[in-house]
């Protein structure tokens, strides 16, 4: 798994070099999500934008999806989670980390079926 890994991660890093992401082309996608998640997450961008602002944070006030700007909120948490996870991944591998470089806990395993 490691070599493979290893093919994997030269071909990415000559990817990345060749052409660096803000040239990269990119592919427009459609995801589905549900309205629960995306109530999280827009309360959770609600959350780290008041935080870096400073002051008191409105708990209390609702998310409401058909706002543009609670729906935005929730699409900007989601668009910064993916690539944050992603390089999470990277790292992991690259560190020998990473759970899908061992075998599969019995436990998990069966807990899954």
């Amino acid at each position: 798994m490691m070599a493979e890994f290893g093919v994997l991660y030269e071909g990415l890093m000559a990817m990345a070099h060749e052409c660096p992401p803000e040239q990269a082309p990119n592919h427009e996608i459609t995801i589905t999500v549900s309205e629960v998640s995306l109530v999280f997450m827009a309360r959770l961008d609600r959350m780290i934008e008041h935080r870096e602002r400073g002051g008191p944070r409105p708990f209390g006030v609702q998310i409401d999806l058909d706002d543009p700007a609670d729906f935005g909120r929730a699409v900007r948490y989601l668009t910064q989670m993916l690539p944050w996870s992603l390089d999470n991944d990277l790292a992991e591998l690259a560190h020998g980390r990473h759970p899908l470089l061992f075998p599969p806990d019995r436990d998990t395993e069966n807990r899954l079926h």
